[in-house]
């Protein structure tokens, strides 16, 4: 099974590692913290359940306030990122860009969000928020080109 658990119902469910708070979902990870696939699989193992071994209502309610749980942490977690990404705004951010290994610096000038994971604009470049090793105050007596 590797990085699965099993749950209290049997069902499979990948495990995400949460080591690196704003670093990039790892390629191939499982959403199976979306609503829809959640309810698919409920209704999935509802429809094939044993009739004369039914799924115990205790375990059923508590994998739904699993979920319930998991999904406010998602969304906090959201709420996180957006916070810190706005606050970035304006200030002077500093990294080493991954292929080239050479450094760069500028001035967040703006945010897009693509698969719920922000980018930041910086100097014409688009940044992943976990490429950034240094933030500070923009330098107000530099000139800077907008």
């Amino acid at each position: 099974m590797g990085s699965d658990t099993v749950n209290t119902l049997g069902w499979t469910t990948p495990v995400h590692n949460p080591g690196n708070l704003f670093g990039r979902a790892s390629a191939g990870s499982g959403k199976m913290t979306d609503k829809d696939t959640f309810f698919r699989l409920l209704t999935t193992q509802l429809e094939h359940q044993d009739p004369l071994n039914p799924v115990d209502n205790e375990q059923f309610a508590a994998q739904l306030a699993q979920f319930s749980t998991l999904e406010q942490t998602n969304n906090m977690y959201n709420l996180i990122l957006q916070s810190v990404a706005t606050g970035y705004l304006g200030k002077q951010v500093s990294g080493v860009d991954g292929q080239t290994n050479q450094p760069w610096s500028g001035v967040v000038q703006g945010i897009t969000w693509s698969e719920g994971s922000p980018t930041l604009r910086v100097g014409g470049r688009d940044v992943h928020l976990s490429d950034i090793l240094a933030v500070q105050l923009p330098d107000p007596t530099a000139t800077s080109a907008r």
